[in-house]
């Protein structure tokens, strides 16, 4: 707006109807054009900054996956993960630092990231059905050879090196053909004068590995040269060497160069501190495995479309919002239960009463809870095992007309994208589930009080899709049947849980910093939960919780929304009236030269006005004289 006023002063400060002359026109929309492009180019400056650091791909969809796929390397190795998982946050730190370790591997290996919030059906696709979930997948023309790819079970560096070596021996054994693999095989050259005649004329320098039979090192240093065109990476095995290696007995390094003596480089008696220190001379004699530049690289901010809302109501903690309920459930029925690749009987069953409970139990828009008893009946008249696809039918046959509203987080809605979000709607729709079943059990409309609370749990260990968070859940769950003495149990054990998440959270890379964890609920929401040691008192807590988790206390945010945008939008309106309405006027007003000039070229209008009316009266006087009379 700043640079669109300053142009219009400009334009009205050299507006001159005398001149004909454009040329300071075009300079000042050149400036104008500058200045525009002059923040963009500052906005992808910043993007560049941030992305550049990395060797990760980022795969946006599937037509990203399938670039990918389609690239001459061997094997693509995919981190499948959602922006909201805490233990995913923790594990991209550590792939980052994996991939800069291993970029050499770049012609045979490429490593990309999908976030699976914004593509849940080709996450389904791969055979991805929790997070974090880490794939190899073995080229075949312009696809993977196997759809589903193989599961990655290790997480550190040198077990998680050797397990893409594995990978990849185990298709070299099955003879599947490669694009771009180098001979991972040990040499059985009998002197060094045979390595040079195998050699292309341009490889000018070998690095020959000596090793023990089960070692991974002399691969490792192959697969680290196998983008260098002068440089060549081969291993011999202790015993198994040319004749003028044959001394060497330990796990060794040699450099080798044309007419020139063998180089003994260094020899480690630790063959886990071998790669590091290979590595390490490697540098030394100015070799570093190194990586092309990657097209779409990994950065903090997570997908491109992702981005938090500029205009927003701040939520009121004290109240529960249907935008963040609606929210979750749609997340959970078309992106996490969409993952099930076959619901067992014991799932099926698990997700009929879920389902149905919460229509039960939570107070929903009419047509939100008619959705999900449809969903349910639908749910009743299949039987089990019921296909991903037959869900994913069902959900689209319960719609009839309907869909969950253009809806976003309010309560829930985090400072970033990776922050709250779903892992918060689903505590609201829990904490509800339990208060509901609570009351209705007081009011003699459910006999069984802990129903909630064990539908809660078994939803979190059958479809829950953060594999980390299941596992702590599970620990937590383990003697939950024996702790369901009292009617509100149910809604207090789940309360207690939740903070325990909490205080185990504090701190994590996942806590939004705008909204830190701590115990729930806080003094200012509850004052009297807590004494004066600041204990929790449970009979106070159970108290709000009812109050806050019940039907009088859910708001609908989107509607408040709705109406601040359209007033919000009438001031902005108004305001842009006022404002085009004062350049026009400032358009108009004349200058002051331009004034004093039109006051000299009119100064002498009075006498030339008499002397038109004198000449005037002398012809009139004349024309009098000569007229006939009668």
């Amino acid at each position: 707006m700043l640079v669109i006023l300053t142009f219009v002063l400009q334009l009205r400060q050299n507006k001159d109807p005398s001149k004909r002359d454009e040329s300071w026109k075009l300079r000042l929309k050149r400036r104008f054009i500058s200045e525009l492009n002059s923040i963009d180019s500052h906005v992808t400056a910043i993007g560049d900054a941030l992305s550049s650091q990395h060797h990760v791909r980022v795969l946006y969809g599937r037509n990203d996956l399938h670039q990918m796929f389609s690239e001459i390397n061997d094997v693509d190795m995919v981190l499948f993960f959602v922006r909201w998982c805490s233990h995913c946050q923790k594990y991209v730190p550590k792939l980052i630092r994996f991939a800069e370790d291993i970029q050499g591997w770049w012609p045979v290996l490429h490593i990309g990231a999908m976030d699976c919030y914004d593509n849940a059906e080709t996450c389904s696709e791969y055979g991805v059905n929790a997070y974090p979930e880490m794939k190899l997948f073995w080229k075949a023309g312009d696809a993977p050879r196997s759809p589903e790819g193989e599961s990655v079970n290790s997480s550190t560096d040198p077990l998680l090196r050797a397990e893409i070596i594995d990978f990849i021996e185990k298709h070299i054994k099955l003879g599947v053909p490669s694009r771009n693999l180098p001979d991972l095989n040990p040499s059985s050259a009998k002197c060094v004068s045979d390595l040079w005649l195998s050699m292309p004329s341009n490889v000018k320098k070998i690095l020959a590995v000596i090793e023990p039979k089960l070692s991974y090192v002399g691969i490792e240093l192959i697969l680290d040269l196998s983008g260098f065109n002068s440089v060549r990476g081969i291993r011999f095995i202790v015993g198994v060497t040319p004749a003028e290696l044959k001394s060497i007995r330990a796990t060794s390094l040699v450099l080798l160069e044309r007419a020139q003596e063998q180089r003994l480089l260094v020899t480690v008696k630790n063959t886990t501190e071998a790669r590091e220190m290979f590595k390490s001379q490697l540098e030394k004699i100015g070799i570093r495995p190194r990586q092309a530049a990657l097209q779409n690289p990994l950065i903090k901010t997570g997908p491109k479309d992702s981005k938090t809302s500029v205009i927003k109501i701040a939520a009121d903690p004290r109240k529960v919002y249907v935008d963040d309920i609606e929210t979750g459930l749609r997340y959970m029925l078309h992106s996490e239960l969409t993952l099930v690749d076959e619901f067992n009987s014991t799932q099926l069953d698990t997700l009929r009463i879920f389902i149905g409970a919460i229509a039960l139990y939570i107070p929903l828009p009419g047509q939100t809870e008619s959705y999900l008893r449809r969903v349910h009946l639908l749910l009743v008249r299949n039987r089990p095992p019921l296909k991903a696809a037959t869900f994913q039918s069902i959900l689209k046959n319960a719609t009839k007309g309907f869909s969950f509203r253009d809806r976003d987080f309010i309560g829930c809605k985090g400072s970033e994208p990776n922050k709250r979000g779903y892992p918060c709607s689903l505590w609201i729709i829990f904490h509800l589930m339990t208060v509901g079943c609570y009351e209705k059990h007081l009011q003699g409309n459910e006999q069984n009080p802990y129903k909630a609370i064990r539908l809660v749990r078994d939803y979190v260990l059958n479809f829950f899709t953060c594999k980390n968070c299941v596992s702590h859940f599970a620990k937590a769950a383990a003697n939950l049947d024996s702790e369901l003495d009292k009617p509100a149990n149910g809604v207090l054990w789940l309360w207690k849980t939740h903070n325990d998440v909490n205080v185990r959270l504090k701190g994590d890379i996942s806590e939004d910093p705008e909204h830190p964890k701590e115990l729930f609920p806080n003094v200012n929401i509850c004052e009297q939960c807590q004494d004066e040691s600041g204990s929790f008192q449970q009979w106070r807590v159970l108290e709000f919780l009812v109050t806050h988790y019940g039907p009088g206390n859910i708001y609908d945010g989107t509607l408040r929304q709705r109406a601040f945008d359209w007033v919000l939008i009438s001031i902005i309106l108004v305001l842009l009236g006022v404002l085009a309405a004062i350049i026009v006027t400032l358009c108009q007003i004349p200058r002051a030269e331009d004034i004093e000039k039109y006051v000299e070229e009119t100064s002498d209008v009075p006498a030339k006005n008499d002397a038109i009316m004198k000449s005037t009266s002398k012809q009139t006087a004349a024309v009098t004289d000569t007229t006939p009379t009668n």
